[in-house]
């Protein structure tokens, strides 16, 4: 994967990720836990990021708020 691919793949990501999240606050609160998450499950990053996107709609969808769903 060469620079201009990368820098594609993550601008696609952080589009995402701020669609899943509600302000710039709770984005960079997903991106931390995320990290934190990957790390203590020894899952790929990728793989925690594609998790929180598909989960957070659902989530916010029967009442939970960010901090109730993924800062336990």
């Amino acid at each position: 994967m060469d620079l201009i691919e990368m820098a594609e793949q993550w601008d696609s990501y952080a589009e995402r990720m701020a669609v899943a999240t509600q302000s710039l606050g709770e984005y960079d609160q997903a991106q931390a836990r995320v990290a934190q998450l990957a790390q203590a499950t020894s899952r790929p990053i990728d793989e925690t990021r594609e998790a929180f996107i598909a989960l957070s709609p659902a989530l916010r969808e029967i009442g939970l708020g960010f901090d109730q769903a993924w800062m336990q």
